[in-house]
């Protein structure tokens, strides 16, 4: 018989696993982001709060400095093809895994056609040999590709994002996902690139079916109880894919109010807490992210915005992991101005616990903070 658990049990579970109960020491930051399976970093301030969140007495530039001095962080394109932050010294595992993983989808027509398969090597050799001098911006990368290869490699070809990609944009995402290239040093707000064996020197090699069991496991680890299917959307594989892997793992079936999911073996739960939790998460914080099912994770009462697909472009209010609200910052010299609003009425505790929750956001970004409650609009983070 399966076991049974509530949600209050699960939400208690995923918080306690994501270092938002009670953050971990910061000399643990690189445990952290390899057990919740990464930070995502589109947004570079989110990624600093989604850790600052996590890992006591840590500010954005300790984040900076792991990323860019001590280089025990690196950031590249790697789940769902978006910007994520891995710890360094599991980049092999990471890439290992998104190699052998199996795409929800062949290449698309349009795909193909920017860079034809006759041509793909070509490009990536092509774009790794102009990274042998060191870090580029984007637009040095493009004009010693060009340069290389012709202007060919400059069209806009590709739909994304609402314009055109250039051909060889896809070059550089594929060069990611093999792990071969990751992002450099920032030039003021300028990304930069370099060759992962530069940066970061001989990577250790992780066979693909051990890493994709690995992967697995962390996201059932600190995300479950959760489906082959939520996983599969997860990590953009096939859910036959999902299955499959899932099955090869020791895994035990609970039951929760009435929902059929899994958690590894013998995973150990929290109780309910007697004091309700309350957070402040970023936008595209990795919790909000991984967190399924998306009609439990996020209520009626949200607005319609964060009710489509998922609520990960917001800035979320959490009350015992569960989307309670939006917020959102502004600053103002040395002041960070914090907005705070909740779907429904809180409770003093809560209401401190969210304040305490803002002046720690505002101490990750070296600023003081000031905080008010009142409406905050659903706006997307573009």
């Amino acid at each position: 018989m399966p076991r049974k658990l509530t949600w209050a049990e699960v939400w208690r579970r995923r918080l306690r696993r994501h270092h938002l109960l009670e953050p971990t020491p910061r000399d643990r930051m690189l445990d952290v982001v390899g057990q919740v399976c990464a930070i995502h970093a589109q947004i570079a301030t989110s990624a600093e709060l989604s850790l600052g969140l996590r890992v006591r007495d840590i500010a954005r530039e300790d984040v900076s400095r792991a990323l860019w001095q001590d280089r025990t962080l690196v950031k590249t394109y790697g789940l769902r093809g978006t910007l994520h932050i891995f710890p360094a010294h599991e980049f092999g595992l990471w890439t290992a895994a998104l190699r052998a993983k199996v795409p929800p989808r062949g290449p698309s027509a349009n795909e193909l056609e920017a860079v034809p398969a006759d041509r793909r090597d070509q490009l990536i050799e092509t774009l790794c040999a102009a990274l042998d001098g060191g870090p580029l911006t984007r637009d040095e990368l493009e004009a010693e590709i060009a340069q290389r290869l012709g202007p060919w490699v400059t069209e806009a070809a590709f739909p994304a994002f609402g314009g055109q990609w250039p051909r060889w944009q896809l070059g550089l995402h594929q060069a990611a996902l093999a792990g071969l290239v990751v992002a450099g040093p920032p030039r003021g707000n300028r990304v930069t690139y370099v060759r992962t064996v530069d940066w970061l020197g001989p990577v250790q090699h992780v066979d693909g079916q051990i890493a994709l069991r690995e992967v697995c496991r962390r996201f059932l680890d600190a995300y479950g109880p959760a489906t082959p299917a939520e996983f599969a959307r997860w990590f953009y594989t096939r859910p036959a894919a999902a299955r499959e892997l899932m099955h090869s793992l020791d895994l035990e079936e609970v039951d929760v109010e009435g929902w059929q999911a899994w958690l590894p073996r013998g995973a150990v739960l929290d109780a309910p807490g007697r004091q309700p939790s309350a957070h402040l998460l970023p936008q595209f914080d990795c919790y909000v992210v991984g967190g399924f099912p998306r009609d439990r994770l996020i209520p009626a009462a949200a607005p319609v915005p964060l009710q489509r697909g998922t609520a990960a472009p917001f800035a979320v209010v959490l009350i015992d992991g569960v989307v309670a609200g939006l917020w959102e910052r502004r600053r103002r010299g040395t002041v960070l101005e914090a907005r705070i609003h909740t779907f429904e009425r809180i409770n003093r505790s809560q209401r401190r616990a969210l304040e305490q929750q803002a002046e720690r956001v505002a101490e990750i970004l070296q600023l003081r903070a000031e905080v008010e409650f009142g409406r905050v609009e659903p706006r997307h983070h573009l």
